[in-house]
């Protein structure tokens, strides 16, 4: 929160544009950065004991805007009166620890990709990219669910242009999330992004970060991932062998079920690619499994078995954020998150 509200109060007093003068530390992308500077500048005019309050209160609507949509998304169906689905979200243990105690920037994120989802739905491809483009500028991993949402446009019969616009309405509306804080120059922004995009995704080079995933499992927390570890290949490309592998088989997945199940199809798969994304990526933080809460949620309520995983996620997602909470206090870090110091 220190570090939110240290960027929320800069972007206030100096504007987007000298942000990063003077090599200013900060591993965000611009997405994000718009909504601490809104907080800042409600916040500039505010006691200081207000502050925590004003940045998390962005993460807790954006939790409300989840729960809201996911309840549109199936309003028009059966039981379109009760209000159970948007509570399972709402009020899970592990979306409370997320925004409401810890203040985390996953529930905002997670509301863009979700509203790129729903809008996918609704046959509105050409905003959802705009919705994609931005999510992508909040945290760069959101790009994991575009092969996926790509099928299912072909599947679902889109026009082919609006299929074909897609991609450079995204990479477009990425790029001018930068041009505010490049000064408005458009000559170098490409050397700009990539610098932006080379600071954040090489600040954690490790195979976990705290994420009590595969790496973790195998004794890898915050160990780097250019360690060699099978047949002469890094932790990283093993890692990325296990992704690809496991987001074939959410695609095969959804190419053997969409002509029986439908939409309902499309949350199955994105659940499972954001799962197998966290369990088998390196760099990834303990919060970077999220975004699979709204997306099997939905599945919850075509499928009720499917409260199962997402009771068991839940359960050690917080399980994760304790461990990792304890990680950071004074005299208790360790490699290892359930290290017997703690």
């Amino acid at each position: 929160m220190g570090t939110f509200i240290g960027w929320g109060l800069r972007l206030a007093e100096s504007g987007p544009g000298h942000f990063w003068d003077g090599g200013y530390w900060c591993d965000y992308l611009p997405g994000y950065l718009y909504v601490l500077w809104a907080a800042g500048e409600v916040a500039s005019v505010l006691p200081g004991w207000l502050h925590v309050f004003i940045f998390k209160v962005p993460n807790i609507l954006a939790d409300v805007a989840t729960a809201y949509l996911l309840w549109r998304l199936v309003k028009p169906n059966a039981e379109n009166q009760k209000l159970w689905l948007p509570a399972i979200y709402l009020f899970n243990p592990a979306i409370l620890a997320n925004s409401t105690l810890w203040g985390q920037v996953d529930s905002f994120h997670t509301l863009c990709l979700i509203g790129g989802l729903v809008l996918v739905c609704r046959r509105y491809p050409l905003w959802a990219a705009v919705m994609f483009g931005f999510a992508i500028a909040v945290k760069p991993h959101a790009i994991v669910i575009l092969p996926l949402v790509a099928l299912y446009a072909v599947t679902a019969r889109f026009a082919w242009w609006r299929v074909l616009l897609c991609p450079f309405i995204i990479v477009a509306t990425f790029a001018a999330t930068f041009v505010p804080f490049n000064g408005w120059a458009i000559g170098d922004l490409p050397q700009f992004i990539n610098a932006r995009i080379g600071e954040t995704m090489g600040q954690y080079g490790y195979a976990s970060v705290n994420a009590m995933n595969l790496w973790y499992l195998v004794g890898k927390n915050w160990v780097r991932d250019d360690t060699a570890y099978i047949g002469g290949l890094s932790v990283r490309q093993v890692g990325t062998v296990l992704c690809c592998t496991g987001y074939l088989l959410a695609l095969v997945w959804y190419g053997m079920r969409w002509r029986r199940r439908g939409g309902i199809v499309l949350w199955e798969s994105a659940s499972i690619v954001y799962l197998v994304t966290f369990l088998f990526v390196t760099r990834a933080h303990e919060r970077h499994v999220f975004p699979f809460f709204a997306t099997i949620a939905v599945v919850v309520y075509f499928q009720r078995g499917a409260i199962v995983p997402y009771a068991i996620v839940s359960l050690t997602y917080c399980v994760n954020l304790a461990l990792a909470w304890m990680y950071m206090l004074p005299g208790r870090q360790s490699t290892q998150l359930c290290d017997p110091m703690l």
